[in-house]
């Protein structure tokens, strides 16, 4: 069977499509050549979608733990002043720099920046204009939400 320069190319659709094969997602090399493959990375794209609401939540935990590190630092910050300890300008900045607020505000912009990189992303998928993709971009979401959301099963 000769292969033509058509069989080996990613279409690239500017308009809705439902086309599962010579599809790229995103890069050259993730080039869909049948069925089979374009099931998988329909798997693949459901679990990282699944994996951003994981971060989602994750992230939403991460702020409420810096606010309480906070709010109990500036609480420490009062008790001390009526205390009038006296620390020395190095040993603040030490401790600013090491202590767990600081760590936890680190881990957050971390956890911020994944969620940046991977909602872009997932948003380049999308705009493959593929329908099945989106759908799987979608379900992955929704899937992913329901299984990380913990305030799911709380009792309220």
């Amino acid at each position: 069977m000769n292969s033509t320069k058509e069989d080996i190319m990613c279409t690239m659709n500017m308009l809705f499509n439902l086309d599962t094969t010579n599809v790229c997602i995103i890069y050259e090399w993730w080039h869909i050549r049948n069925t089979s493959d374009f099931m998988l990375s329909c798997v693949v794209v459901f679990c990282i979608s699944a994996f951003y609401e994981y971060l989602r939540i994750t992230s939403n935990e991460l702020e409420a733990m810096v606010l309480q590190a906070r709010k109990s630092s500036e609480q420490k910050t009062v008790v001390e002043h009526h205390v009038n300890v006296d620390v020395s300008t190095a040993e603040i900045k030490e401790e600013a720099c090491l202590g767990p607020l600081y760590q936890l505000m680190a881990w957050r912009s971390v956890v911020y920046a994944l969620l940046l990189g991977i909602s872009f992303w997932l948003m380049l998928v999308f705009m493959t204009y593929n329908g099945y993709l989106m759908i799987t971009v979608i379900l992955g979401a929704g899937c992913g939400h329901l299984i990380f959301n913990s305030s799911n099963f709380e009792d309220k």
